[in-house]
């Protein structure tokens, strides 16, 4: 099949958004459903999330508790949720406008809420999920997206520098963690180490995390986990909603700001965000780093050309109506960042001098452009609900340095590396429900073509397709027993173009030759999977998973042969790999007790024909090459657990305790394998005091220990284990003039410390040193009639 690719993206986002505003569609008379939330003493319960289980509407109660939506008359299922109470879930018939006084029970503080997007009341899951609101992410902001997530035991950041992360979980990551962003796949470079996660954290509100295999709903690249960010809720009727908020960083003197506006008139909303951060180089707790033996200088305890830009901004515009929801999402991430020109090729001390700028940005650098439009439609069918989702992206990433010694090859521009990806995808489901059964059944597509420039070479051009059909149904057996089960089957191919690359030195002798041959592979295979979640009681229950998934490699794991600069490597592919399978075991426990939250999950994963990237002990013949990795396949098993406890002693102290490992080898080998994360634990402790009738008070301590990573594949460095230490006090503020302000300290007594998942740990280079974060957020409602 012929890959076309598409035109400009931003002319289709425009399009699109013309087209749709042009539709319209009449609504049928609506009820009111208002109501009033609030705790056993009778104090109101702001912030409380009201949600219809048949429906998509969704909607916070105000400062006062109270909340109001308009539903179609009939019965409807409701639920109500908020931090620090447990859920209220009942049942109201609606033939009039309708006032509710709910009350809601005390509960254990937890960090996340439980908020579950699109499905019916009959939906009951047996994998291990956690779902985030906008809350989470203000309390727990980390220099980025991913950073954030890493407060989530059995969740990683892969970080090269500060500014770019990637998402490991369970110790799986690269193209084994699978990010949906508005219900459409997020495709950049995923299998770059040193290629972040194109996501403003800022315009993040609602976050599903789920763990372990997930190939059944979303294809291969879901093999280790699943990352969705939700839609934002719909904007209350006749309300102009918005949320200011802007933040420092003294580490390395961040400045940003973020803002959002949304409305709703008619059951047609529109909503936009803009955010922008600026940062200088940042700082170690150290004077020197080692490479290859040689002593280099930190002059002024600064990582030269470290500095950074970023502006993203997006909007959204959605209909909902009786017959279901439609919305189109578009968003545009925008950064430029220098790269430690110590982590590129070979490190010299002249150019580790100051510059005395601070946010000057010179060679080398990244620049990165992710623009997406995204389509979802949620359409009710009867007793069924089709869903349409699908998404255009255009990811544009460029690398820019001073040509290396390329011999007798004259190269005046400075693009050493330029990738232009296009992306297309696709997806249509049908959730029908019989009796105690629910299923859903659906087809998946995804074409994409990657073009490349530069005078560095990496990856070929290449286009690949992936076509799915899959079917999940879900019955409830009894009161207390759930069971979820389907299987699933993609095809997809590969097709790279041929590369030739001939290096000479000054007198034309061949310093290193190759040719990358162009391939043309088909794949195909199956996954499936049947799990079991049993309520104990109302306060307990128990999942279990088993599931067979799978993973098609990828061009680069196929035809990369070049320098990974910010990796310090020589990246080689290989192209007699073939589908990697897995087979996976997940068991997990929660208990929601009075004062109590405990969770705990273990796994067991064994892969077959396992794919990585193994450091030999070889180096590259390439220019500042450094050491050789291949790429290669081995059956491998993966374990570990995860532990999560919370207390709340009294209504002012909360304490938790989270733990996770992870245990890997290569069954060929007997040895561990790469890039694996090691065992950590953290305990916390907070303090919250009501200052009045709408004011909080909250003082908070958090220890990380990390232990010693000698686990390592042979010719992988091991690294030392540290203490880290941070402490916050946050004021908010639910009156007249709303507004929430966080003051915290990481890395509270500048410690020195290697994190085994940067790669800058290869250079001896420590994690930032001390780092004073400052954020306040202003929300607002304007009410319009």
């Amino acid at each position: 099949m012929a890959f076309v690719k598409p035109v400009n993206v931003r002319k289709i986002v425009v399009l699109t958004l013309l087209l749709y505003c042009a539709v319209n569609g009449q609504s049928q008379s609506k009820f009111m459903l208002s109501g009033t939330v609030a705790d056993e003493h009778g104090h109101a319960v702001p912030d409380a999330y009201v949600q219809l289980l048949d429906t998509f509407n969704l909607v916070a109660t105000d400062n006062n508790g109270r909340f109001s939506l308009k539903v179609n008359p009939g019965e409807h299922v409701f639920r109500i949720s908020s931090m620090g109470f447990h859920d209220y879930v009942d049942t109201v018939e609606v033939n009039d406008d309708t006032h509710l006084n709910i009350v809601l029970k005390h509960s254990v503080q937890n960090i996340d809420e439980i908020i579950i997007e699109g499905h019916k009341a009959t939906d009951h899951d047996a994998l291990d999920n956690r779902e985030l609101t906008a809350a989470f992410f203000e309390q727990n902001s980390g220099n980025n997206f991913v950073e954030t997530l890493e407060k989530i035991p059995g969740i990683n950041a892969l970080n090269t520098g500060v500014g770019v992360s990637k998402p490991v979980i369970r110790g799986l990551s690269f193209n084994r963690v699978l990010v949906n962003n508005n219900g459409v796949k997020q495709n950049g470079q995923q299998w770059g180490a040193d290629h972040g996660l194109e996501i403003d954290q800022f315009g993040v509100e609602r976050v599903e995390v789920v763990k372990g295999p997930n190939s059944l709903l979303y294809g291969s690249d879901g093999l280790g986990g699943v990352i969705n960010i939700l839609p934002a809720l719909v904007p209350e009727e006749d309300v102009i909603e918005g949320k200011a908020q802007t933040f420092y960083k003294s580490n390395n003197n961040t400045f940003g700001a973020s803002s959002k506006l949304a409305y709703n008139h008619n059951d047609f909303f529109v909503r936009g965000r803009i955010t922008y951060k600026t940062f200088g180089d940042y700082k170690v707790p150290a004077e020197s780093f080692n490479y290859n033996r040689y002593v280099l200088p930190i002059v002024q305890n600064e990582l030269k050309n470290t500095a950074g830009n970023e502006l993203h901004y997006g909007g959204e515009i959605g209909l909902q109506r009786d017959w279901g929801t439609t919305r189109i999402n578009v968003s545009s991430y925008n950064m430029e960042i220098g790269m430690f020109p110590g982590a590129i090729g070979i490190p010299r001390a002249y150019d580790l001098q100051s510059d005395d700028d601070s946010r000057d940005i010179d060679l080398p650098r990244q620049e990165i452009q992710h623009d997406m439009v995204t389509l979802q439609g949620n359409y009710y069918l009867g007793q069924s609900t089709l869903r349409i989702k699908a998404g255009l992206q255009q990811n544009l990433r460029s690398e820019f340095s001073e040509p290396h010694s390329h011999g007798a090859t004259r190269i005046t521009d400075s693009t050493a590396l330029n990738l232009d990806l296009v992306t297309l995808t696709s997806r249509v489901e049908l959730e029908s429900s019989f009796g105690e059964w629910t299923s859903i059944t659906g087809l998946s597509g995804e074409w994409q073509e990657n073009k490349i420039d530069g005078f560095e070479f990496l990856i070929p051009e290449h286009r690949t397709q992936r076509y799915g059909l899959f079917s999940l149904a879900k019955r409830k057996v009894s009161e207390k027993l759930f069971f979820t089960g389907g299987l699933r089957y993609d095809i997809g191919s590969v097709n790279t173009t041929a590369h030739e690359r001939l290096m000479l030195d000054s007198q034309n002798d061949t310093l290193y030759y190759s040719l990358n041959g162009a391939l043309d592979e088909q794949f195909s295979s199956w996954s499936g999977s049947v799990g079991l979640r049993y309520d104990i009681d109302t306060q307990n229950e128990l999942k279990l998973n088993i599931g067979k998934s799978f993973r098609f490699p990828t061009a680069a794991e196929l035809a990369s042969d070049g320098v990974h600069h910010g990796t310090f490597r020589h990246e080689k592919g290989n192209s007699e790999l073939t589908s990697e399978h897995g087979y996976q075991f997940d068991l997990s426990f929660e208990s929601r007790l009075e004062k109590w939250k405990f969770n705990a999950s273990t796994y067991f994963n064994y892969f077959e024909d396992f794919i990585y990237l193994r450091p030999s002990n070889r180096f590259s013949q390439l220019p500042e090459g450094d050491q050789l990795w291949q790429y290669t396949q081995h059956d491998a098993i993966y374990t570990g657990y995860e532990l999560s406890i919370q207390y709340r002693l009294n209504e002012h102290f909360t304490f938790s305790h989270q733990s996770a490992y992870v245990h890997n080898y290569n069954i060929e080998t007997n040895l561990p394998l790469p890039f694996t994360p090691p065992f950590r634990f953290s305990h916390e402790v907070e303090y919250s005091a009501k200052l009045g009738s709408d004011r909080e008070l909250k003082i908070g301590y958090r220890h990380q220990k990390v232990f010693d990573q000698n686990r390592v594949d042979r010719n992988e460095k091991a690294t030392p284990g540290y203490h880290v230490s941070s402490a916050w006090v946050g004021l908010q503020s639910r009156g007249e003039f709303p507004f929430t302000l966080r003051i915290e300290a990481q890395n509270l007594f500048d410690q020195r410390y290697l994190n085994h998942l940067n790669r800058y740990r290869l250079l001896n280079l420590p994690e930032p040193g001390r780092n004073i974060t400052v954020r306040l957020i202003v929300p607002f409602k304007i009410q319009t009639n």
